[in-house]
């Protein structure tokens, strides 16, 4: 198989983490164990990482075709499920080509510096990109294409707002394609194939990273379809399932069967793409501007999922808002009431916020915790009534959206 994509710098500050992937690097690596043959990839690169790459190459067992760009770019994430940056600024003004590029099953990703012109018979694109390019805009060709997106991107290339719109634009619109896929995060992803939808389930873990676990669904799904030429509902199911696999424990190659993998026991948990998602209440102290910040990030990370948010301080409001105590601490009750589930914010927790996950467990309400630095013995209550605590952002996201 043929794949085409960035090599990047990936670096994320909580938890912390860096290492050289990228989707390109990240999805020939994944599909070593699943593909017959020797894989090839086509990516940018500057000379200062060409070292790491081949190393990669020849421990994962890839040829790689490098187009030179002046810098290898980097990507930085302040946490595993927060918007990237790149850097240098000007990296998408490369003008990178990678051009002619010709196969039976082929996957390409976007890139940030330049683009990738590609034909073959069974191709995938993934188009990783807040403004994607439609598949055939650079001349690129395919007797039968799948394109796999995230629900943010659908909107963007189709500028319609449901799925079931999205779905059909991409395979009946101007640019379609025999297939489509859209991610929806927490909540499963959606196939469209011969005016058919499939859903495709999700799997609890018990740890998430979510850095590059779209890269691995990519890649996997176009192993089994493209390749191997499996029906893209199986192929999109074992998709589902490797993205598990890599966002549990973080390995490539992702194993043909990960099931038979000793202590990998997921929880298939079924699609609720298009449901109105559950309602999460968020305990946490904002005192100060990180505080205030986390909270915001909390929540907007929660909205994107497509849960349904109660904040305070958004929601509610603070102490000066009301004329007496009883008034705001009747409304963060009901509120708690209303919720299915509760997202405690630990670090620097104050009374408060204890009251809150006391309240809830109280109530029977399921709290999931996050701190940065989790010391059990401060914590002996929370876990001692049954809260989850975990201390990386995007864990403790997934598992109140999958415990509701």
């Amino acid at each position: 198989m043929i794949i085409v994509g960035g090599t990047y710098f990936e670096q994320c500050k909580f938890p912390y983490d860096e290492e050289l992937w990228g989707p390109g690097l990240r999805g020939v690596s994944a599909v070593q164990n699943i593909t017959s043959g020797e894989n090839t990839l086509y990516t940018c690169i500057g000379t200062n990482h060409e070292t790491q790459l081949n190393l990669k190459a020849s421990s994962y067992g890839f040829a790689s075709e490098v187009t030179e760009i002046p810098e290898t770019i980097q990507f930085q994430y302040l946490h595993n499920h927060s918007n990237a940056r790149f850097l240098p600024p000007e990296a998408n003004e490369y003008e990178g080509e990678i051009d002619s590029v010709r196969g039976d099953a082929v996957l390409r990703f976007g890139l940030v510096e330049g683009t990738a012109v590609v034909n073959g018979t069974r191709v995938v694109y993934d188009p990783q990109s807040a403004e994607p390019d439609p598949f055939h805009k650079n001349g690129s060709e395919a007797e039968e294409l799948t394109i796999v997106l995230n629900k943010h991107e659908a909107k963007e290339y189709t500028a319609e707002d449901s799925v079931e719109e999205m779905l059909a634009d991409l395979t009946e619109g101007q640019d379609s394609a025999e297939v489509a896929v859209i991610k929806c995060g927490a909540s499963g992803a959606i196939l469209r194939e011969d005016g058919e939808n499939h859903e495709i389930p999700v799997y609890e873990t018990e740890r998430v990273w979510n850095i590059g676990s779209g890269d691995v669904f990519t890649s996997i799904f176009a192993a089994y379809w493209a390749e191997k030429d499996w029906p893209a509902k199986q192929a999109a199911e074992k998709a589902s399932l490797a993205t598990a696999y890599y966002c549990s424990r973080r390995q490539l190659p992702i194993p043909e069967e990960p099931v038979e993998i000793e202590e990998f026991d997921p929880e298939e948990k079924p699609p609720t793409i298009g449901e109105e998602g559950p309602t999460v209440y968020i305990a946490a102290p904002f005192f100060s501007i990180g505080e205030f910040w986390l909270v915001d990030e909390v929540r907007r990370i929660l909205l994107d999922e497509g849960a349904q948010v109660i904040s305070p301080y958004h929601d509610i409001g603070g102490i000066d808002d009301y004329e007496r105590d009883e008034e705001i601490a009747d409304r963060d009750l009901a509120a708690i009431d209303e919720a299915d589930t509760v997202l405690a914010l630990i670090d620097n927790c104050d009374s408060g916020t204890f009251f809150e996950t006391g309240y809830a467990r109280e109530v029977e309400k399921p709290v999931v915790a996050y701190g940065n630095e989790i010391e059990n013995s401060e914590y002996t209550m929370l876990e001692g009534t049954g809260c989850k605590l975990y201390d990386d952002l995007a864990t403790a996201v997934f598992k109140v959206l999958w415990t509701a």
